[in-house]
C-alpha cells in the first residue's frame, strides 16, 4: 500500500495471508517436523549477543551486510544470548521465526516499539496467538506466539523482524541506555554526537574516523549507565550526498561503494568503517561529552550548556531502553547520567572545521 512503511522505512505491499485462524493453523502445522537451520552467526550488541540462523537468504544476507562488524567468532557466547531461527516453506508461503533465550513478552515489546509507528494489535481468533498489523488493516500481519512469529512471505517482513531482534537484545540489558546517535572515542575520551536527521552525525563521525579516532557507531550508541562507558555498536554506514570532510571525500571516491536506493527516492553509499578507515579503532571508552548538532550554517560555533528537564527530548533514549521503567525513573536515570558529562550545542560550517573543534574537546 502506498505510503505504509515498516519501522525500518521500507514500503509495504498488501499481505494476502494469515488473515484467519485457519491460515495460522495451516501454516504453523507445516513446521512441526522441519529441522532448524544450522550455521548460527553471533553478533555482539552492547553487552548482549544475538544469534541469527535462517534459510531465508534475504534476511541473513541483509543482517550480515548491516552488522558484520559486530559479528563474533566461535561458539555460542556465555550468559543468556538471544537466537532468532527462521524456517520457510513455499506452500503456503510463510516463515516461522523461533526466538530462543528471550526474557521479554514479544508481543507487548513489539507494541511498545512500533505502536507509535502505525501498528496495532488485531484479533486473529486463534488460541495462543496475537496479531500485529498496520492500523489501517492492510500490509503485513505478524502472528505472535509465546516465542514464535509467523509471517507471510508474500509481503515484506525481514526488516521488521531484524529490527525487533536487535531491539530485544538491547531491551534485555537494563544497565544500558541506547540512543540514535554517533559514538566516538576522541583521544581516548568518549563522545556522543546527536541531533535531528540530516544534522551531520555520520558526516562528522566519519571526519573523525578519517583522522584515526575510534568510531564505535553512527546509528545506535550504547552507554553502560553504572560506569558511563560507551560500547562499540558498528553498523555499516549509510552516507548521504552532500558536503564531507576532505579526507572522507577522497576515500569515498576511491572505494567504489555500493549505491543503495531508499523508499523516499534518495540514494546513499553503503560501506564499512573498518574497510574505509582501518586505523580507526573500535573499543569501549569512558563517556566524557555529548555534542548536540544543530545542522549546517554560516559558521562553526560550539556552546556549552547544562542539561535539564527542558532538554528531555534531546536526551530521551530509544524505546528499547528502560522500557518497563516508570516515566519518572527514566527521566532521573537519564538526567543523572548526562549531568556528569559535558554537553554542547554545535553549529557546523564545514566538516573539517567541526572536526578541528571536536578534537580539542577532551583537552578542555
Amino acid at each position: 500500500m502506498a505510503g505504509e512503511r515498516d519501522p525500518d522505512g521500507a514500503a509495504h505491499k498488501p499481505s494476502v495471508g494469515l488473515r484467519s485462524p485457519q491460515d495460522i493453523a495451516a501454516c504453523h502445522s507445516k513446521f512441526d517436523r522441519m529441522p532448524i537451520p544450522t550455521g548460527t552467526t553471533w553478533y555482539r550488541l552492547g553487552d548482549g549477543h544475538l544469534g541469527v540462523r535462517a534459510d531465508d537468504a534475504e534476511f541473513s544476507n541483509r543482517f550480515d551486510e548491516l552488522y558484520r562488524e559486530c559479528a563474533t567468532r566461535g561458539a555460542a557466547p556465555e550468559g543468556t544470548p538471544v537466537a532468532y531461527s527462521v524456517r520457510s516453506i513455499d506452500s503456503p508461503s510463510c516463515s516461522l521465526v523461533q526466538v530462543d533465550g528471550g526474557r521479554l513478552d514479544l508481543m507487548e515489546f513489539a507494541l511498545h516499539l512500533f505502536g507509535g509507528r502505525g501498528y496495532r494489535e488485531v484479533a486473529v481468533g486463534t488460541t495462543g496467538w496475537r496479531g500485529l498489523a498496520p492500523s489501517d488493516g492492510s500490509g503485513t500481519l505478524f502472528a505472535f506466539g509465546a516465542d514464535e512469529i509467523l509471517v507471510d512471505r508474500r509481503a515484506p517482513w525481514q526488516r521488521f523482524v531484524a529490527n525487533l531482534a536487535v531491539n530485544q537484545v538491547l531491551g534485555q540489558q537494563p544497565d544500558l541506555l541506547c540512543y540514535h546517535a554517533a559514538a566516538l572515542g576522541v583521544n581516548g575520551a568518549g563522545m556522543l554526537l546527536t541531533g535531528p536527521k540530516g544534522a551531520g552525525k555520520t558526516t562528522l563521525a566519519l571526519a573523525l574516523a578519517a583522522r584515526g579516532h575510534d568510531f564505535l557507531g553512527d546509528e545506535v550508541a550504547a552507554v553502560r549507565v553504572a560506569t558511563r562507558v560507551l560500547l562499540p555498536f558498528r553498523r555499516s554506514v549509510s552516507v548521504r550526498p552532500g558536503p564531507t570532510a576532505t579526507a572522507v571525500q577522497r576515500t569515498l571516491a576511491q572505494a567504489h561503494l555500493q549505491t543503495e536506493a531508499f523508499p523516499d527516492g534518495s540514494t546513499r553509499l553503503r560501506g564499512r568503517v573498518g574497510e574505509l578507515f582501518p586505523e580507526s579503532g573500535v573499543r569501549p571508552v569512558p563517556l566524557r561529552s555529548v555534542v548536540v548538532l544543530r545542522g549546517f550554517g554560516d559558521t562553526t560555533r560550539l556552546v556549552r550548556f547544562v542539561p535539564g528537564r527542558d532538554q528531555w527530548a534531546i536526551f530521551s533514549p530509544l524505546g528499547c531502553s528502560l522500557w518497563r521503567a516508570r516515566p519518572a525513573e527514566r527521566v532521573m536515570r537519564v538526567l543523572t547520567l548526562f549531568s556528569q558529562v559535558r554537553c554542547y550545542f554545535l553549529e557546523v560550517r564545514s566538516a573539517d572545521e567541526a572536526a578541528d573543534v571536536l578534537e580539542r574537546l577532551p583537552e578542555d
